[in-house]
């Protein structure tokens, strides 16, 4: 089976990222971070996947963001598919699946 994109965490209104593992993704995916941030004050889990200019989802594109973050010219942008909704501010939503 093909590797789509990277599960990860996301904490809305501060806008920072995790992966699964608890490696701190927010620098290399400072757009998504950036569009983060104006929404209200969430945990989401999901998977950032890169998707081409001709709506190709590219796992290979996210490799190319370790550690640098987005590019000028990039020629994909990188979305987040969004699973569950873990907690609402202080409020954990994870026993209520």
């Amino acid at each position: 089976m093909e590797k789509d994109g990277w599960r990860c965490q996301v904490l809305t209104g501060t806008g920072r990222l995790w992966s699964r593992h608890g490696t701190e993704l927010t620098a290399p995916f400072a757009d998504v971070a950036g569009a983060a941030r104006v929404l209200p004050e969430c945990v989401l889990d999901g998977e950032l996947v890169a998707v081409l200019n001709s709506g190709v989802v590219a796992f290979s594109r996210l490799q190319s963001r370790s550690g640098r973050g987005p590019w000028p010219g990039e020629d994909f942008t990188v979305h987040v598919a969004v699973f569950d909704l873990l907690a609402v501010r202080d409020t954990d939503w994870w026993p209520r699946k």
